[in-house]
């Protein structure tokens, strides 16, 4: 309340000093020019300047404080903490004092009937039926070309040294046959061997050289 004094005093004083201005111009509005109306002409003017600055000086002010009072009265509004609602306590917790009761363990059953020894099962025997076929191993198949012969091919012959089948060119891929066991002749080392038309013979190990793809 005491912040609106002053603009409210400022107020009046312009309202006065426009009275008197207004009061002088009329006395200073005579037909006839004069001194005396001159002078009055001139206070005139500077009281209602003077009065017209301290009416806008009380206004600015009053408008200021009103400003400053709102400004306070949101920053009171901001800082004031809001209100946190707590929920309830839970008292339906479990407390040492009131402890809940715990079953009681059922008693074994008694009687002639506990004295018994535990049963035991049996697992049966698996057998194997011997009209199930058995599994043949799959037979591993050894390739050699021929090599080292100069161009002159291979001699591939019934038996080892024996009478001549035909001769293998050179880089010619055959089967080695495993079944037959190789042999010693001549100085040679020697290996039955399957060309791929079929022909079976024998023929020198050292101008074969195993394919190992």
């Amino acid at each position: 309340m005491t912040s609106l004094i002053i603009p409210i005093m400022l107020t009046i004083a312009g309202l006065v000093g426009m009275i008197y201005t207004y009061s002088s111009i009329r006395r200073g509005g005579a037909r006839v020019y004069s001194m005396e109306r001159e002078i009055i002409l001139r206070r005139a003017t500077s009281a209602l300047a003077i009065s017209t600055l301290l009416f806008l000086g009380a206004v600015g002010l009053l408008a200021f404080q009103l400003q400053s009072d709102t400004a306070v009265v949101e920053e009171d509004a901001v800082t004031e903490p809001a209100a946190v609602d707590t929920l309830p306590e839970d008292n339906t917790a479990v407390s040492p004092s009131n402890p809940q009761p715990i079953g009681t363990p059922e008693p074994l059953p008694s009687g002639p009937d506990s004295n018994l020894p535990p049963l035991t099962t049996q697992t049966p025997t698996p057998t194997i039926d011997p009209n199930l076929p058995t599994a043949t191993p799959t037979p591993v198949i050894i390739r050699a070309f021929v090599t080292g012969t100069s161009g002159s091919g291979l001699s591939m012959r019934e038996e080892p040294g024996g009478d001549l089948i035909e001769i293998l060119p050179e880089e010619t891929f055959v089967t080695v046959v495993d079944e037959a066991a190789p042999i010693e002749q001549g100085g040679f080392t020697w290996i039955k061997i399957r060309t791929f038309a079929g022909v079976e013979g024998w023929a020198a190990r050292q101008f074969l050289e195993y394919d190992e793809q």
